[in-house]
């Protein structure tokens, strides 16, 4: 009886043992899975983190970047301006200055012109014949006389330009557009807007679509007196194909 009970305890003891070692084994292997799940949960934190640093430097760069270009174009609108205004004080400069000098050209002008008209009466009464002076001292006085109004004449002409720019407008064709549309170069800004840059052009004098051609005779008229006078003078139309250059010099009378 003792023998069996004895057997039966080893027999148990052997069966412990394997159960124990059995389940040592089987919480060696749940040890070393959770601990691989551990450290790739570890390497995937540590990947999170290096792509997230990676991503938040690339952000800085750009933000980086951005300023830069901000910054650059504040410098551009800022030297923009500075040049506008410059060249708005010097508009205003050369128009005063254009004033000034209009004015002073328009007196001397006055002033010349009265002295031509002048001389000229006094050549047209030396002209008529005086009873009170001989012929040789009548001719000699009339060609002092009219080699003097013609500097004065010249000086006339020098002081209202010697290259004066006119503009005579055609009128528009029965067929033709009532307006007429002229597209510019178009300049695009720092910021991408485009503009049409507009320019302005002055004449000497601007003859519109019912002008007659007494009036641009009476313009004319002293450079023809010029070229009587002796001196070299050029008349001459400018324009593309259809401005109008024959209707300048070459229309009809009535026209």
């Amino acid at each position: 009886m003792l023998e069996l009970e004895r057997k039966a305890a080893l027999e148990l003891d052997d069966r412990v043992r394997t159960l124990e070692r059995q389940n040592d084994a089987k919480l060696e292997e749940e040890r070393n899975r959770r601990l691989r799940e551990v450290q790739e949960l570890e390497s995937q934190v540590s990947t999170g983190h290096q792509g997230l640093n990676l991503a938040l430097q690339m952000k800085e760069q750009e933000v980086q970047i951005l300023k830069t270009e901000i910054e650059e174009l504040k410098a551009n609108l800022d030297r923009e301006k500075e040049l506008k205004e410059n060249a708005l004080n010097t508009i205003k400069e050369v128009q005063q200055t254009m004033q000034k000098t209009g004015v002073e050209t328009s007196a001397a002008i006055g002033t010349l012109e009265s002295t031509v008209a002048s001389l000229r009466a006094r050549i047209h009464f030396l002209e008529s014949g005086s009873k009170a002076q001989s012929d040789k001292e009548s001719k000699k006085k009339l060609i002092k006389e009219e080699t003097l109004r013609r500097i004065l004449f010249n000086q006339v002409q020098e002081l209202k330009g010697n290259i004066r720019v006119m503009c005579r407008v055609r009128p528009t064709f029965k067929e033709g557009a009532e307006e007429l549309s002229i597209i510019g170069k178009e300049k695009r800004s720092n910021f991408g807007k485009v503009s049409t840059e507009i320019h302005a052009f002055s004449f000497d004098r601007v003859f519109g679509p019912t002008s007659q051609n007494q009036e641009v005779f009476e313009e004319i008229s002293q450079l023809v007196q010029s070229a009587l006078d002796g001196y070299n003078v050029c008349i001459f139309a400018y324009g593309q194909t259809g401005a109008g250059k024959k209707h300048i010099l070459c229309h009809l009378l009535t026209a």
